[in-house]
């Protein structure tokens, strides 16, 4: 199944911050899926109220899943920068929800692509029966420790005389796809695609040698060496057909990505397209606005 994230940027008093991205709370040690869910929620709502940020899109991706789709790892700055790049925003906010021992434990870690420098994380720990009800209380305030209370807003503005009204400006003509970078494109998900029909030709090939070790006698020694060579052959082109398969769909996803790009930015927006592949879907990550 392709899936397709559209980025649509927040309303509210977020609107004069630096641009940022929440990307999905990742859970571990037990923790249901759905309470990291909750927290999404309450951290993005928490965002918009604060104002620090101006929130754009919803957390529907998974850091994991964006690097994978980038060939990165690791919260390290030359991968967050790909990633807020990616996405066309100045700073992520990665929040991980885990339980250790006793204690529920909520992180939440802010990279900002101008300081290029290793992310700044806090921290909230409960305890007892209702740990996620508590930490829910205090993501506020962590939030508030993390991006400081008053950073970057923006300065009142002196009194002035009343100005003459500025002049409308007129929008630049749209301009057509450029032939090179179509054909650019192009090139790149053909590629992606060949490499899925090799991938899918191995596979063939793994299923014909598996049926025919199934079929081979096992008599004599020969007989049986034979069988054992053919399921070598038939587990070796397996191995090769799944590699081709996610080589194939990552570079075929790049060039839609890039296709879709070139073919429908044509009015000058400012739109960030990237593959997205994770273990059970494929598709295309867009953030911006088409204008």
């Amino acid at each position: 199944m392709v899936g397709a994230f559209v980025g649509v940027a927040a309303r509210g008093s977020a609107q004069e911050g630096p641009s940022a991205a929440l990307l999905a709370t990742s859970v571990g040690g037990g923790v249901a899926a759905d309470v990291g869910e909750s927290f999404d929620r309450v951290l993005a709502a928490e965002l918009q109220a604060l104002g620090r940020v101006r929130l754009q899109g919803s957390a529907a991706l998974r850091f994991a899943d964006v690097q994978l789709a980038l060939g990165c790892e690791g919260e390290t700055p030359a991968c967050l920068g790909a990633v807020a790049r990616e996405l066309g925003v100045r700073r992520l906010l990665l929040s991980n929800l885990d339980r250790v021992g006793a204690e529920l434990v909520l992180s939440v870690a802010l990279y900002d692509a101008d300081a290029d420098a290793a992310p700044r994380r806090v921290a909230r720990r409960a305890a007892g029966p209702d740990g996620a009800g508590a930490l829910l209380g205090e993501v506020r305030g962590l939030l508030v420790e993390l991006l400081g209370e008053g950073q970057d807003q923006p300065a009142a503005p002196a009194e002035a005389e009343p100005a003459e009204p500025a002049p409308v400006p007129t929008l630049p003509p749209p301009r057509g796809p450029d032939d090179g970078r179509l054909a650019g494109a192009g090139a790149v998900a053909f590629a992606g695609l060949a490499v899925l029909g090799l991938g899918a030709a191995f596979g063939v090939s793994a299923l014909e040698r598996t049926a025919t070790y199934e079929r081979a006698p096992a008599d004599t020694v020969a007989d049986a060496e034979e069988a054992a060579r053919r399921f070598v052959q038939a587990r070796e082109d397996a191995i090769t057909a799944n590699v081709l398969f996610v080589v194939g769909g990552v570079v075929a996803a790049a060039g839609l990505a890039w296709l879709i790009g070139e073919l429908v930015d044509t009015g000058g927006g400012d739109v960030a397209l990237a593959p997205v592949v994770g273990p059970t879907f494929a598709g295309v990550a867009a953030s911006g606005a088409w204008r």
